[in-house]
């Protein structure tokens, strides 16, 4: 008999008996540290022991973890056996990620997948790739992420290993889905589960189903997050699993609240509850009160709704679960203000202030500072009612910036579904419908802070005219630099460019133009997402600008099949994460120059983008090789002016003054050089960050 198989019989042998003798008083180390004490042979037997007592432990015990992988490195060594060492590196790769240091983990691993090629291995390598993937992933580095989970799903495909490729199509959703990108992580989701359903994988599928649910219900599509979600519960009930169990119940119930089903909500709530109490878990119970007080609340059944409020807090204590304890005190002072017992409503309400500004909280900052806004001014202390309504009203910007991105990515996900589900002859229809919801929504979200910004200054103006006079003008002067980037924004970014941009880009897919469509997508996307982000913000980092003026670029060389050459470049002296410059700046001169510069001139265009940085000056020059700023005079209106130009200079005028830097623009006709084009001189005003 072969010396190997005859050492797995004697192992397989002496490995049941063990478990059918100890198995209900030992455990699983024990066992295998009695199997290697009676197993002393430097074999490959000794190694698999060695092997499967780190899978048991690398997790928990990782010194003891790393002592037993340096002694299956060494013993491998010694008898040659290829296995042994690529396992080795395996579990090495497995400890690091637990201590989380990751870059180190992506080395074991690639080592691993190196040593098993070489005995052919293709399972375990298909796991390797999948373990870098969650390495980068832990990093933050969501690209390598994606890259290595796709290896590892084709790998998975290919030996026909189903279980692991709805695994790993599962962890590339959870990357989109934390991206923002939906409509891809749903589509990876449901690979998944196509897979589970098949080969019956129910623990991976309730999982999966959870994991819609979540997706769903941030995009308020109500009705298919209660579908998953109900799907998942219905396994975690058919497989006993209560942990699991009880916080679908919680996530239900947070639905139906959503959609103000008060009666339904109670009945989740009240399982969860029965659960938590079961497993007695603390937390959960507090929890499961907390929100079956909500429920009462909001129906005005103040006494009961104190009552539940009131046992919640007692259990947050107990277990001194700070954030826990913040949301009771809140909830209590919200119903005493209901019940004009404003002194009680001011204790509760600084309570909860002192834990919400620990963790900083913005939500519970938001409802803090609104009460006590409130109860300041039933008290007449007007002046403190106005201090607590600004910072009210700072946080609850904040938060509404939120919520409008997140109103995007809703439309942005809606969209794509639809377009997918839509025949050829639709799409035009519904993409023009889309971009109207969205010009909608954003007019909607512009003219309500406007009437908020009206609303605060007339409050201000009646409680302090004479105070706050000086406050007024500045106000009114930071009202005029919004107006000025909120004009330049929508010279960015008009409907007219969208509409273009879209239209071109139903024409590349009708084409069948795949990758050509992808790439257009991908970087009209990057640009609507970077302009939006910029507008937000006074200054942003100078790579981040030159980011969105490449994309610009790029998407209409695209378009127009690369009918014009470009560069960016950018003086060795200027670290470009460093500087701060005033968003979108540049981006109006380069469009003046590819709609207007080069007029019917087809071939041999080209736009040079070079930045310097000199005497405390940040320079910009753009140039271009087209008809030439006095050409395009002639070809216009005497009186009309470039929109671009004006607005361009007041925010230089306004940023000047700020950031106590020079700014100034100059245009001119190249023709003056003896050359043919137009160059556009910016002075820049700019911060510099120090390096932290």
């Amino acid at each position: 008999m072969n010396t190997h198989l005859k050492y797995f019989f004697l192992f397989l042998s002496f490995f049941l008996f063990t478990i059918n003798s100890y198995a209900q008083k030992r455990s699983p180390t024990k066992i295998l540290d009695s199997l290697l004490l009676h197993h002393p042979q430097k074999d490959t037997t000794r190694v698999k022991m060695l092997s499967t007592y780190i899978q048991k432990i690398y997790y928990r015990d990782t010194l003891k973890a790393d002592s037993l992988i340096t002694e299956v490195e060494k013993l491998s060594d010694e008898i040659n056996y290829a296995k042994g060492k690529a396992d080795a590196s395996y579990y090495r790769g497995e400890v690091q990620i637990t201590k989380s240091d990751f870059s180190a983990s992506i080395i074991s691993f690639k080592k691993a997948i190196e040593l098993y090629e070489k005995i052919d291995r293709k399972a375990l390598i298909a796991n390797c790739f999948n373990r870098i993937g969650a390495s980068y992933y832990h990093q933050g580095n969501f690209s390598e992420a994606l890259e290595y989970y796709n290896k590892s799903a084709s790998m998975c495909k290919e030996i026909n290993n189903l279980k692991g490729a709805s695994v790993i199509f599962n962890n590339i959703a959870n990357i989109y889905a934390d991206q923002g990108k939906y409509f891809e992580a749903i589509k990876n989701y449901n690979e998944s589960k196509e897979i589970k359903l098949k080969i019956n994988y129910r623990s991976g599928l309730a999982k999966t189903y959870t994991n819609l649910g979540s997706i769903y219900g941030e995009l308020k599509d109500f009705p298919k997050a209660l579908e998953n979600l109900n799907d998942a519960l219905r396994i975690y009930d058919s497989i006993e699993n209560n942990t699991k169990a009880k916080v679908l119940l919680l996530s239900i119930g947070v639905i139906h609240s959503e959609q103000k089903q008060s009666d339904s909500a109670l009945v989740y709530y009240e399982k969860a509850l029965k659960l938590y109490k079961k497993e007695d878990d603390q937390r959960g119970i507090a929890d499961c009160l907390d929100k079956i007080g909500n429920v009462h609340k909001n129906r005005f059944e103040n006494k009961k709704a104190l009552d539940f409020f009131f046992k919640s807090l007692a259990i947050s204590k107990e277990v001194n679960d700070e954030r826990g304890m913040a949301m009771s005190y809140l909830n209590i002072a919200q119903v005493y203000y209901f019940q004009k017992k404003h002194k009680k409503a001011l204790d509760y309400t600084l309570k909860t202030k002192k834990i919400a500004d620990k963790l900083n909280i913005l939500k519970f900052q938001k409802e803090i500072y609104g009460l006590l806004a409130g109860i300041y001014e039933y008290q007449g202390e007007y002046k403190k009612s106005l201090a607590t309504h600004k910072e009210f009203k700072t946080i609850n910007d904040s938060l509404l910036s939120k919520d409008v991105n997140k109103k995007i990515i809703k439309l942005e996900y809606e969209y794509k579904y639809k377009q997918e589900l839509a025949s050829a002859n639709q799409r035009e229809l519904r993409l023009t419908k889309e971009v109207e919801t969205t010009n909608q929504d954003l007019e909607a979200s512009q003219r309500n802070l406007l009437l908020g910004v009206i609303a605060f200054l007339l409050v201000t103006l009646a409680l302090a005219a004479i105070i706050f006079f000086l406050r007024l003008r500045n106000i009114k002067a930071k009202n005029a630099n919004i107006l000025t980037e909120q004009k330049l924004l929508r010279s960015q970014m008009t409907p007219h460019f969208i509409f273009n941009a879209l239209s071109v880009l139903q024409g590349i897919i009708l084409n069948d133009e795949k990758k050509k469509s992808l790439s257009y997508l991908s970087k009209f996307s990057k640009l609507l997402r970077i302009t939006l982000e910029n507008s937000r913000d006074k200054m942003v980092p100078l790579d981040q600008e030159l980011l969105a003026v490449e994309n610009y670029l790029s998407l209409h060389n695209i378009e127009s099949n690369n009918s014009y050459k470009y560069s960016i470049s950018v003086d060795e002296a200027i670290d470009k994460p460093q500087f701060e410059v005033p968003p979108m700046l540049i981006q109006p001169f380069i469009e003046n120059a590819i709609e207007h510069g080069f007029n019917k001139q087809s071939e041999d265009r080209n736009i040079d983008i070079q930045l310097s940085y000199a005497k405390e000056e940040l320079v910009c020059t753009i140039i271009d090789n087209g008809i030439g700023i006095d050409s395009q005079k002639q070809k216009s209106q005497k009186q009309k002016k470039s929109l671009a130009t004006i607005i361009t200079s007041e925010r230089l005028r306004i940023l000047s003054e700020d950031s106590k830097t020079k700014g100034t623009l100059t245009v001119e006709d190249r023709q003056k050089y003896n050359e043919q084009g137009t160059i556009v001189t910016l002075v820049i005003p700019h911060k510099i960050q120090k390096a932290s």
